[in-house]
């Protein structure tokens, strides 16, 4: 775990910062307030510098390349940081310029093509023709309303000859239900007389039948008369037989037989001519009744028919009507043909207004394309001209303090980016030094020792003075870890008065951490020794 306070006063604010690692805390008081937690970019905000300006204004560190050290893009990029609000506003317009004009070409490039597809698709419109689709649709419809009509010619022949079959069914249905009427009243009165008939064949039988009983009783009598005869007495009251008076009753009871056999004769003559009356009656009446069943047999049939007839003159009908409703329906069916030229049409003409409308559209975008690069190229020039003054003042800055340094007749040269012919920025720029010992001015990667030493310290004061003058963050100390690296006893001193000389005319603060010991100078208001051993550790000796 890592914890660092600060204290700093800014803008008369009292303020405290708190970094944490482990936890990873940004927190930030100002003045009596509380507490509040911080991102990079609202400390930055507030504290008016960025962490880069910081490095390269204000805390100078041992193990950190110098300005002057970074490769060219390091310090385009750096440079780009420092200068971010007065530079990037150029760089983002023009960004945005480039991708805007990336958006527009390609929109233009749609567009040609959505025109190109849509001259295709004019031609092949143009190209279509309906005349012959629209006679060959009106032929055949013409040709599906004759057969339409032809069928229902033949549907009126059909419902024609049902008709006429039904009123000749009719008319026989009529005949024989008169013919069944009558029937059914001959009928009826043959009943009524075999109704009649049957009590009189009755009474016959009943009267018959007395007789027989009668005339059986007699002849038993004359049996009896007759037994008697052959005896002299009567056994009963044992009286002398009248032979005479018995044969003369004899003869009497014979007579009266005689009557009832001819009385017998002509009942059941009568009787028999009854009965067979009333079975030619029943058997007219079963002939009767045969007929009428016949008739009923018939009937039913004749009406089945009828009713057939009147369903399929009714089915016949109702076809008639829907074909007749199909012709009409045909009739007023509109050539699809000549709404398809119609709708082809209409689409020729929108199409032709799109291709129009496109035109004007492209037309458009060649002009906002041209502005565009136009304002383009202008904000990178503006930021070429822009980063050129800063940088010459930063040339300028940096020159001053190699002056200062005693490196008389050195000057530092700055060489900063470029736009290739496609339109790109070429990002870095190259330090080259100019010395009094040739004409040629060198990179300063060629340079080493004490020489390049004083060329790093006069880069890092030079762009530490340039960030202070743009006012990019007002802070008031300057730390420099171990830079007296690599100068000789005189470069020294040369450093130490040029250090005092810049923290006197900035008004700053000044602590300079070096490992060799500095105080015969004398220039420091106060020194402090750490001294670093086994036995002790790390103590302040004085």
């Amino acid at each position: 775990t890592c914890r660092v306070l600060l204290q700093f006063k800014i803008r008369n604010d009292l303020c405290v910062l708190l970094r944490t690692y482990l936890p990873n805390i940004l927190i930030l008081k100002i003045n009596d307030g509380k507490f509040i937690p911080q991102t990079q970019e609202e400390l930055n905000e507030y504290l008016g510098i960025t962490f880069e300006s910081f490095l390269s204004s204000v805390l100078f560190a041992q193990f950190l390349p110098k300005f002057f050290d970074l490769s060219p893009t390091e310090k385009i990029e750096l440079f780009d940081s420092i200068m971010d609000k007065e530079l990037s506003r150029w760089s983002d317009r023009a960004v945005f310029c480039k991708e805007l004009f990336k958006i527009k070409q390609e929109k233009l490039q749609t567009l040609q093509a959505d025109k190109q597809h849509k001259i295709g698709y004019l031609d092949s419109l143009i190209k279509v023709d309906y005349s012959q689709e629209k006679v060959k649709f009106e032929v055949t419809k013409q040709e599906k309303i004759d057969r339409y009509n032809k069928i229902c010619d033949n549907i009126i022949n059909k419902a024609v000859n049902l008709k006429e079959d039904i009123n000749k069914i009719e008319t026989k249905v009529n005949e024989l239900t008169n013919e069944k009427n009558k029937a059914n009243i001959k009928l009826n009165l043959l009943q009524k007389e075999l109704i009649t008939k049957e009590p009189i064949k009755d009474n016959f039988d009943t009267n018959i039948i007395e007789l027989k009983q009668t005339k059986k009783l007699i002849e038993q009598e004359i049996i009896r008369l007759k037994q008697v005869g052959i005896e002299t007495t009567c056994s009963k009251c044992k009286q002398i037989i009248d032979k005479k008076l018995l044969v003369n009753e004899i003869n009497e009871l014979d007579t009266k037989v005689s009557k009832l056999n001819a009385e017998l004769n002509i009942l059941e003559g009568k009787n028999k001519f009854v009965i067979n009356e009333i079975l030619s009656l029943k058997n007219t009446i079963d002939y009767g009744k045969i007929e009428l069943s016949k008739i009923d047999n018939e009937l039913y049939e004749l009406t089945s028919v009828v009713k057939q007839n009147k369903y399929e003159l009714t089915s016949l009908n109702t076809e008639y009507n829907n074909i007749k409703k199909e012709i009409e329906e045909l009739q007023n069916t509109k050539n699809i043909y000549e709404q398809l030229e119609l709708k082809n049409n209409k689409t020729i003409d929108l199409v032709e207004l799109c291709i129009r409308f496109i035109s004007d559209n492209l037309t458009n975008i060649e002009k906002e394309l041209q502005v565009i690069e136009w304002w383009s190229k202008g904000f990178n020039e503006i930021r070429f001209l822009l980063l050129e003054r800063c940088l010459k003042e930063l040339e300028i800055s940096i020159n001053s303090v190699v002056q200062r340094f005693g490196m008389i007749g050195w000057s530092v040269q700055l060489k900063t980016t470029s736009e290739t012919k496609a339109g790109n920025i070429k990002k870095g720029f190259t330090i080259f030094i100019k010395s009094p010992n040739s004409n040629d001015v060198i990179p300063f990667e060629c340079w080493s020792g004490g020489e390049g030493q004083r060329l790093r310290l006069a880069g890092s004061l030079g762009l530490s003075s340039f960030i202070r003058d743009k006012g990019f963050g007002n802070i008031d100390i300057i730390i420099m870890d171990e830079p007296t690296q690599f100068l000789s006893n005189e470069g020294i001193n040369d450093f130490l008065d040029i250090f005092k000389y810049y923290c006197v005319m900035n008004n700053l603060k000044g602590f300079l951490i070096d490992h060799r010991e500095l105080s015969d100078w004398g220039g420091f208001n106060s020194v402090t020794t750490i001294v670093n051993d086994k036995v002790n550790g790390s103590y302040i000796s004085n």
